[in-house]
């Protein structure tokens, strides 16, 4: 079925706007103007090549023009392209002397044949229609068979309706072949060469005068073969259908599509011109015998050379994909900041190495066993060789392997070793990167050595803030062992003999000291600055010691406190002073927040294990509780909602509980309140 003009235009503007459109624009115009021309003067050729006795010419340039001028130009210029060439087309027609009937069937089908080729190619291409690809040329050809098969049907009914005496199979037969040439002729040189215009500008004078030497050779070889009568020809045999065979190679192969289809083009044109003058291979080439089979010919050795010239240029653009990414990445490789080396897998050369490499490891060291590592194992110790060849043995990804290098100088880099292998042609390498982590790695030890100073200056903030009750708890048993001592001086000078009294005395002496000692050596793990020093741990005990610790200042404060601690509790795994100060921060806090209370301030301390093997410890207080625009922003340092706070105490506690594998989170209470869950992992 024809596919309408209008159904094409209207895909790109509006129907009614589609004459102005193509008037207002001059390029169009122009390309009409072109157009009729060319039609007429192909229209005019293709007469030269058709019998008087017989409507149908050997080859029809016409309609490979038309459909090459649909095929290059916007399809809102096509309704002017194809009423341009009308008047040519019946100007030429009528001149020739057929009736106005069959110039009209003609004229008819051209219009029928280029809109549906035009159509199907630019469909099945996407858009734009090249013949750079062999899939791009499958896909043209086909659709201009199709086109050409629809539309000479078409006529051969029309002519058959019209009163002409002619088998409407052979018409059929012999305008599709016609047609089906002329586009391989014409319509492939116009494709070809609007896609390769600006490959020609930029070529150069070398290829450009190997492209004229290429033609001329073509031209004087075609014309002594199948050529003009006053030049003797060479011989009437068919040995001459091969002649420009070797030439047609080398314009596929040399120049691509282009050059191909030019090239193709002149030696059709010249060979069904001697054919018509009764020279070359097919001296009687307007009878119908002999028409098919130049027709024939000359489409298998076009669609030959098509397919060639198509895959050489497939070729040519691979391998200049190929060329842009190779520059690429040895672009990318040189720029990276990370030591990167290529070396051959059997002898362990290195072949590519950039700037980053040559500054760690810049000397080639052979001889080392195995030769996929020779140029890292030296900068490795033997252990962390021994590792990375056994690794590679087994096949196992070497990927983010952290290690320590020593470059030529003995200075110790941390790494991060990368080893892949890579197959070049006929080559095995191995691709080596090696990124030099010492900055990152110091950057995070400087990072934790802040951590811990902020947390160490964060835990003796906190116990300046019961300075005053620990005073008081400290005074208490001091102040009693002075009374106690006292009193045993005055018992010795009054009673020397009175031993159960200052026995007695004594034992008080001791539990005071004892006292005041525990409460001395917890003052002193807290202010301790050292490194973490993880241990399984009771975290009920953990607990009664910061209670107990913090007894004076709940007095003081009016806190009443429930310890709820659950039986048989499995054991944690970490640092002591650590979760001791989470914990006191958290009392603390909860301290903090019942201070304005006038109802009873009760904290109340749960544990409990958790249903997964977990620990969870509960710190609630009974305060007014947290806002909810501020409860997002609660664990942010800095941030607080008291007037004299520094907001870190939260965001360290939150710290303490991930780097024991745990979480800390909140959960409000109803009616009021809060509760601070503390999950830690069981030991």
């Amino acid at each position: 079925m024809p596919i309408n003009v209008s159904s094409q235009l209207s895909a790109h503007i509006p129907l009614k706007d589609a004459p102005a459109a193509g008037l207002r624009d001059p390029r169009a115009l122009a390309a009409a103007v072109a157009l009729g021309l060319a039609y007429f003067l192909g229209a005019k050729l293709g007469m030269t090549f058709s019998a008087r006795t017989y409507p149908v010419s050997l080859l029809w340039p016409s309609n490979a023009l038309l459909l090459g001028a649909l095929l290059v130009t916007p399809s809102r210029w096509w309704w002017l392209l194809v009423a341009t060439i009308v008047p040519a087309h019946l100007m030429a027609q009528l001149q020739w002397g057929l009736p106005l009937p069959v110039a009209l069937v003609w004229l008819v089908s051209n219009v029928i044949e280029a809109v549906t080729g035009a159509a199907l190619a630019r469909w099945s291409a996407g858009g734009r229609v090249r013949l750079n690809s062999v899939r791009a040329v499958v896909t043209f050809l086909g659709a201009a068979t199709a086109g050409s098969v629809l539309s000479s049907y078409f006529a051969a009914v029309f002519l058959r309706l019209a009163g002409v005496e002619l088998d409407p199979v052979e018409i059929w037969h012999a305008r599709m072949l016609s047609n089906m040439l002329a586009t391989l002729t014409f319509t492939t040189v116009i494709v070809a060469w609007w896609d390769a215009s600006r490959g020609l500008r930029q070529a150069g004078r070398r290829r450009m005068g190997e492209a004229g030497a290429l033609l001329l050779l073509l031209a004087m070889l075609g014309v002594a073969a199948f050529g003009l009568g006053w030049i003797p020809q060479v011989s009437s045999t068919q040995s001459l259908w091969y002649l420009p065979v070797p030439l047609l190679i080398w314009a596929a192969v040399r120049f691509g599509p282009g050059m191909a289809s030019l090239t193709f083009a002149a030696v059709s044109v010249l060979m069904v011109w001697g054919s018509t003058q009764g020279r070359g291979p097919f001296p009687t080439a307007l009878e119908r015998s002999e028409e098919m089979a130049l027709q024939l010919f000359l489409i298998s050795l076009v669609v030959s050379q098509m397919l060639l010239a198509a895959l050489v240029e497939e070729r040519r653009q691979y391998g200049r994909r190929l060329s842009a990414s190779r520059e690429l990445f040895s672009r990318a490789v040189h720029a990276s900041a990370d030591a990167i080396a290529i070396a051959n897998a059997d002898t362990g050369v290195v072949l590519e190495a950039n700037r980053s490499w040559r500054a760690l490891l810049p000397h080639e060291r052979r001889g080392v066993a195995p030769a996929r590592l020779a140029p890292l194992a030296p900068y490795l110790d033997a252990a962390d060789a021994a590792r990375l060849a056994a690794m590679l043995a087994e096949g196992v990804e070497v990927r983010d392997v952290e290690m320590v290098v020593r470059d030529v100088s003995g200075q110790v880099h941390n790494a991060l070793i990368t080893l892949s292998p890579v197959m070049l042609p006929d080559l095995e390498c191995m691709f080596f990167v090696v990124p030099d982590i010492t900055p990152q790695r110091q950057a995070e030890l400087d990072a934790q050595e802040q951590r811990q100073q902020l947390t160490h200056a964060a835990r003796v903030a906190s116990l300046t803030e019961f300075s005053t009750t620990l005073a008081h708890e400290i005074s208490q048993p001091l102040t009693a062992i002075l009374s106690s001592a006292q009193a045993a001086q005055r018992f010795v000078e009054q009673q020397p003999g009175c031993t159960p009294a200052i026995r007695s005395i004594l034992e008080d002496i001791v539990e005071a000291d004892k006292r005041a000692m525990v409460l001395i050596q917890y003052l002193r793990r807290m202010v301790k600055k050292g490194d973490v020093e993880t241990a399984l741990l009771d975290l009920n005990q953990l607990v009664q010691d910061v209670a107990h610790f913090m007894r004076g200042e709940l007095l003081r404060r009016d806190v009443q406190i429930a310890l709820k601690l659950a039986p048989d509790l499995p054991p944690v795994r970490g640092d002591g002073v650590q979760l001791q100060q989470l914990v006191l921060n958290l009392m603390s806090n909860a301290c903090d927040a019942m201070q304005h209370n006038d109802t009873p301030r009760c904290l109340t301390v749960i544990s409990q294990a958790g249903e997964r093997g977990g620990v969870h410890l509960q710190v609630c207080d009974t305060g007014p509780g947290i806002k909810a625009e501020h409860r997002a922003r609660l664990f942010e340092p800095f941030f607080t909602t008291k007037k004299s706070g520094l907001g870190l105490g939260l965001p360290i506690c939150q710290k303490i509980a991930q780097a024991h594998g745990g979480s800390l989170r909140l959960q409000p209470l109803a009616p009021h309140g809060t509760s601070f869950w503390l999950e830690l992992p069981q030991a």
